[in-house]
Formats: structure tokens, C-alpha cells, sequence
């Protein structure tokens, strides 16, 4: 069953969807079930990931796992506006969201990442220095990085997407893709450098990716030499979504194959 809800402080409430895990036959009611909570990517990926992120979330649900796939503040159904989100407040989520799963969040949580949304949850781990059980989708460790690409986006789709054939309006320093960021978030961000970190020990971790880097290999070499337990799911690169791709710029991404075989992958680990 999914439920949607509303959780958080007053005055902050985020919108979740709760996928209540599949109960097997015998199971008594007051049984804890694992519980992952499910980060969403920023900006225009949010839009465009929701169909895979509910899709992997249901899968595991039917695998008996709760899940919380929520919109962080001032994105989506959340509360707020979206000037408002900054990187602490992002903390203060990610701790909602664990205090919603209740019982099933283990002190060792259970927390997905999709692409952007690793800066935050890298950021609220190394805050709260404890392990978890973190699964990475096609992460990004170099905030400097992420804020750049989202730059250069933003200038593809004013030129080459064809959207101004009469020519392109200025834009603005606090605008993009559509988006009017705070510049204090941004800068926050782009201050976030995860690759020379390494988990809290007692860690797992599992990242999935359809592209493998010399960046990302060096990461997890890193990981594994402190004696962290890494797992890596590589898919198959022909169903690698068009994510910077100009003209699909608002294509739903939804890689059925590579969402099947995290779900199966993540079900697994739930010990």
C-alpha cells in the first residue's frame, strides 16, 4: 500500500510517499520491516527521475521493505519555497525522514541517492559522523562540479535546445533551467568535495552507475582501504538515460532494466 502524508516540523512539513512493505503470510503485525529512505535529485532531475524513484520504491515494497520517497523543502509538494532550501536545512530533512520510518530505521540508516542528491546525504552523514547503509545511483562527489554542469544546462537551453528560435532572453544569475535557486545554496554546494572522504566506519555501501570513472573508482578503492563494505551494480550502458542531452531536457528518465536490477540488488542487503 502506498500512503501519501505529510511529515516534518510544523512549519516544515515534506510530502512523502510511504510504501508500506508487503506483509508475508504469518508475519506478525508488530514485525520491523528494513526501511530505506528514498533522496530525489535537484532541480530538473527531480521532475524527471519521480517515475523510476516510485517504480524502485513499489519494487521494494513488494519485497517487504518500507519506504519513504519524499520531496525535500521547497521542492515539489513540500512546504517552502524553493529560495528557501539550503544545505542545513536539507540535514533537517533527511533527520525527518528518518524519524518517519520509525521503527524500521535502524541505527545504521538506510538512505538512496540519486545523482545530485549524494552532495546532501554525503553532507548529513559526515555531520553525523554514524554508519549507514547507503546505496548511490550515478553519484556526484564534487559539488564545484554539479553547480558547473547545471550552468553550462542552463546556457544549452537558452542557445542550442531550440527553444528561443528568435533569439534567447538574459538570464538571470539566480535562475536555472527554470529554477530560481538561492546563490547562498548554490555556493554551499559547490563547497561540498566528497572525494578524498571516506564513510563512517561501519558503513555499506553500494553504487550503482551506468558510466564507471577513474574519479569514481578511486572513490571506492578509498572506501574499501578503510575498511568499508563496498558493492558495485553496473548497468548495461545502452539503457544510460540522455540526462544532458539539450532537446530531451524534459524526458521522464526511466530505465526499466537497470530500476529492476537496483531494486533486486537492494532487497538483498537488507540484512
Amino acid at each position: 500500500m502506498t500512503e501519501p502524508c505529510y511529515f516534518g516540523p510544523r512549519g516544515r512539513e515534506l510530502f512523502g510517499l510511504l510504501h508500506h512493505g508487503a506483509t508475508a503470510d504469518g508475519d506478525s503485525p508488530q514485525v520491523t520491516r528494513p526501511a530505506w529512505l528514498v533522496c530525489p535529485p535537484l532541480l530538473q532531475d527531480a521532475i524527471r527521475s519521480h517515475r523510476a524513484l516510485w517504480t524502485l520504491s513499489r519494487s521494494l515494497a513488494g519485497a517487504g521493505h518500507d519506504v519513504m520517497h519524499f520531496d525535500w523543502y521547497g521542492t515539489g509538494d513540500s512546504s517552502g519555497d524553493l529560495e528557501d532550501l539550503t544545505l542545513a536545512g536539507m540535514s533537517r530533512d533527511l533527520d525527518a525522514g528518518m524519524a518517519a520510518l520509525g521503527r524500521g530505521a535502524s541505527a545504521r540508516p538506510r538512505v538512496l541517492a540519486l545523482r545530485s542528491a549524494a552532495l546532501p546525504v554525503l553532507a548529513w552523514v559526515r555531520q553525523r559522523g554514524m554508519p549507514v547503509d547507503l546505496v548511490l545511483w550515478q553519484p556526484c562527489l564534487d559539488g564545484a562540479g554539479q553547480v558547473a554542469d547545471w550552468r553550462a544546462q542552463q546556457v544549452d537551453q537558452l542557445t542550442v535546445a531550440g527553444r528561443y528560435p528568435y533569439g534567447a532572453p538574459a538570464g538571470a544569475d539566480d535562475d536555472l533551467m527554470g529554477f530560481r535557486v538561492a546563490r547562498a545554496w548554490l555556493d554551499s554546494l559547490a563547497a561540498l568535495d566528497f572525494r578524498a572522504w571516506t564513510l563512517p566506519e561501519g558503513s555499506r555501501l553500494l553504487v550503482a552507475a551506468w558510466q564507471r570513472d577513474v574519479v569514481l573508482d578511486a572513490w571506492l578503492e578509498r572506501q574499501r582501504g578503510a575498511g568499508i563494505e563496498v558493492d558495485v551494480l553496473v548497468f548495461e550502458d545502452d539503457e544510460a538515460p540522455p540526462v544532458d542531452a539539450p532537446r530531451l531536457f524534459e524526458a521522464q528518465l526511466f530505465p526499466r532494466q537497470s530500476v529492476a536490477a537496483l531494486s533486486s540488488r537492494m532487497a538483498g542487503r537488507a540484512a
